[in-house]
């Protein structure tokens, strides 16, 4: 391996406007932490674990301070800190780890009389080449398969550990973390005075030199941070709620007794749940939200760094299972205060209108019992309310108002799909993104520092969190965070009457007139099936059958190569440019639906996973590779899967930490996703290599978003809500967020929940006038749920 940025230290830059405070405690934490020191594996595995490890990232025989990757695998064993979902061939992740780790010893006993750690390299990767396949066959293994624990256990733990530490930063060349300073120079082979400059052959001189200058003459910065712990201790109670704009600060935030029959209770306070819980408080509805996760200060709580900004994502174990399970957590749910908007990679595009009558305009899926039209106001509403920065003219569909803000800089990879565009005669534009280009009120503009899906430190990013929130609490919704909804209550009459919530230890009742359920494709019919009774035995909302059904995802395969021009896609928001071309051209398609595709800006330890897992490599090859990411290029598709009811969501009989059942996710592609995923990549390997591109590679197994389980329609018997968002079964009860989806459509899909949200909101305020919503509350018998409320969960 050479020594491509030769005197390239990233923790220069620890003392200067790149690194915030809790950035530098972070990896201050990280560097001071014991190669030697093990608190979950016993001496045995241990010494098997660091034998494991040193072959799936080869680290240079003389380096001083190697990075520590079993102590940190060893850490992450040791604090369960979860991926937010399972394999079912697997058990649980540090079950998995030490029956894994027996069976490679009890494997190489067999073979060689001698455990794995005391065998040359040679004969280790030989055992490990085998794992890889899946040909390790041991009585010790018990039923758990050898490849499934390589690919999501092994080589993911492993080499993220890796590209966490620092001294795997100097080898890539990664400019590390970059708030509040962010990055200035975006284009082909431009370098910041604080990135590493690459040494080609003969000038090694001159980069040792270039970064001998990174960090000089900086002066440290220092922040402090909130005393309590916002991941166990909430912070909206007392009568106020954190002012996310202020470091420190707060807002005053009215407060409800559970005892005390508000109008709506929000369960989840996302795209869906944080948008229409400001529409209903601004028309003068009591409203309490509900979230499972912490109320963040993102210019205080969060780091430019992979592996602590986790705690931004549902990692509370999922079983995946089906034909091709799911990767879940971080790339599609968020456990915070805002949900996944928190860290969504800010994409927010319209749906082309047709598919909102996808069965009868293009011949396939379900009909929305949506017009395009209204919700075209809706669309612009919302791109309004985020500061949406766009296009001037957007190249596809109807015509539209321009976006409130200037488009972004395009960075060096954006300019690459752009040069591939071009050269097949297709359209592309700047990605529309909800994050600022220019200042907006307590909010700065983006500094394209490049860490978007791991949770924005500058407030650029214009997430729920920032946006409906503070506009809800001031016209006095009240916000509970660290507040897991277990269940809703229905009295005699078949109504809602609450919810059951767990917060600060102890299971409450919070008492409503109507209950909205936004947790979201998977939590969301997890609840309702949870709180099945006598009156509804197969769950709430479900005369139907479909609630848990019909779950549906997007494609999110890409093509990726390397580039003569350095790239460092690491810097600005991952998706600055974007094609629809094959979302509205459907000449020449052997497919139903469509798909846009769009430029990527992986970060260390992402793109370590992705070549460890997708790519397949480890040991040499892999750190090979990795050296060449200032160089990489890619384009990934969001795709439009087809709803199918044998993909969805039920439950386990395992309990989580709340004691509540854990949800099974099946899903499976069908022909028509398999060739939808092959023109995509075919077509983006196409664009990749015009714009020259070599060395391409097809990401062939990956999704995002989650959308369906809840559909929407006009006949009960075909849906679970109606086009209001109101449950057949229930009429004061609501389910609004990505769930309702009929169909997913070829784009992000938060401006379409977002949208649905105002409209919901809208319709529930026009209900209210007519009566109907205080009908509903008068025909509920109170004695009946006071006496019901103490059974549960006792």
């Amino acid at each position: 391996m050479r020594d491509l940025f030769p005197g390239y230290d990233v923790l220069a830059k620890r003392d200067t406007p790149s690194w915030n405070e809790v950035t530098r405690d972070v990896v201050d934490r990280r560097l001071a932490l014991d190669p030697e020191t093990h608190r979950f594996f016993d001496d045995a595995e241990w010494q098997t674990l660091k034998a494991v490890c040193d072959r799936i990232v080869v680290q240079p025989s003389d380096r001083e301070r190697p990075v520590p990757v079993a102590a940190m695998v060893d850490l992450k064993m040791h604090e369960s800190t979860g991926d937010g979902f399972r394999q079912a061939k697997l058990p649980p992740m540090g079950e998995a780890w030490r029956r894994a780790l027996a069976a490679l010893d009890a494997e190489t006993q067999e073979r060689y009389r001698r455990r794995f750690h005391e065998l040359d390299i040679a004969q280790q990767d030989i055992l490990l080449a085998a794992m890889k396949k899946g040909d390790l066959e041991h009585a010790a293994w018990d039923g758990m398969s050898p490849a499934a624990f390589f690919e999501h256990r092994a080589a993911t733990d492993i080499v993220t550990s890796y590209y966490a530490h620092p001294t795997a930063w100097n080898e890539i060349g990664f400019g590390g973390p970059a708030s509040p300073r962010g990055y200035v120079r975006m284009d082909f082979d431009r370098r910041d005075s604080w990135e590493a400059a690459e040494a080609t052959p003969g000038r090694e001189d001159d980069a040792r030199r270039a970064n001998a200058r990174v960090g000089a003459g900086a002066l440290r910065q220092r922040s402090g941070r909130p005393p309590a712990d916002p991941a166990t201790e909430p912070r909206a109670k007392n009568g106020r709620c954190p002012d996310v704009f202020r470091p420190g600060a707060w807002m005053p935030m009215r407060e409800h007794d559970d005892g005390e029959a508000v109008d709506f209770v929000i369960v989840g306070t996302g795209a869906g749940g944080g948008t229409l819980a400001c529409k209903l408080a601004e028309a003068g509805f009591s409203v309490v939200a509900l979230d499972a996760g912490p109320y963040w200060r993102p210019l205080e709580d969060f780091a430019s760094d992979e592996t602590e900004q986790h705690k931004l994502y549902w990692t509370d174990e999922r079983i995946v299972d089906g034909d091709n399970p799911l990767q879940l957590g971080s790339n599609n749910s968020g456990k915070s205060v805002g949900g996944s908007t928190v860290h969504f990679a800010m994409v927010s595009l319209r749906f082309r209108p047709e598919w909102f009558k996808a069965r009868t305009r293009l011949g396939y899926g379900a009909d929305w019992p949506l017009d395009w039209r209204e919700m075209w106001s809706y669309y612009e509403e919302v791109e309004q309310t985020l500061k949406i920065a766009g296009p001037l003219t957007y190249p596809w569909g109807p015509k539209r108002p321009r976006y409130p803000y200037r488009a972004h800089e395009l960075n060096a990879a954006a300019k690459v799909l752009a040069r591939g565009a071009e050269a097949l005669g297709i359209a592309w534009t700047e990605t529309p993104l909800a994050t600022l280009s220019a200042p907006r009120g307590a909010s700065p503009p983006c500094v394209y520092r490049g860490f978007c899906t791991i949770g924005c430190s500058t407030n650029a990013k214009q997430s729920v969190l920032l946006t409906w929130l503070p506009r809800a609490v001031r016209a006095g919704a009240e916000i509970r965070d660290l507040a897991m909804v277990g269940r809703i209550e229905t009295d005699a009459a078949g109504l809602a009457t609450g919810v059951h919530y767990l917060r600060e230890g102890r299971w409450r009742f919070q008492k409503a007139r109507n209950v909205v359920v936004a947790g979201y494709a998977i939590e969301t019919p997890r609840l309702l099936l949870m709180s099945a009774n006598d009156k509804f035995p197969n769950g709430l909302a479900n005369s139907s059958g479909l609630v848990g059904r019909n779950l549906m995802v997007q494609g999110n395969q890409a093509v990726w190569g390397v580039m003569d021009e350095e790239i460092r896609s690491y810097k600005g928001p991952p998706s600055l440019a974007i094609t629809e071309h094959w979302n509205y051209d459907d000449t020449g398609k052997d497919f139903f639906g469509g798909y846009s595709y769009m430029s990527q800006g992986p970060l260390p330890q992402l793109w370590g996973k992705t070549q460890a897992t997708a790519h397949g490599l480890w040991g040499e090859s892999l750190l090979d590779e990795m050296q060449r990411y200032n160089h990489v290029a890619g384009l990934k598709v969001v795709s439009e899967y087809m709803p199918q009811e044998r993909n969805g969501v039920t439950l386990t009989d395992e309990k989580d930490q709340y004691g509540l059942p854990i949800p099974r996710v099946s899903y499976s592609w069908c022909d028509n996703d398999e060739r939808m995923n092959r023109h995509a990549l075919d077509f983006m390997g196409q664009a990749l290599d015009a714009a020259g591109a070599r060395d391409i590679w097809e990401q062939h197994d990956d999704t995002c978003h989650l959308n369906g389980t809840a559909r929407m329609g006009d006949d009960p018997a075909k849906s679970v809500v109606n086009a209001d968002c109101r449950s057949w079964d229930i009429p004061n009860l609501w389910i609004c967020d990505g769930s309702v989806f009929p169909t997913v459509g070829g784009v992000n899909p938060s401006l379409t929940i977002q949208a649905i949200a105002c409209r919901t909101g809208d319709r529930i305020k026009a209900l209210a006038a007519r009566g109907e919503l205080s009908a509903a509350a008068r025909e509920r018998p109170r004695s009946r749920v006071l006496g019901a409320v103490p059974a549960w969960p006792g």
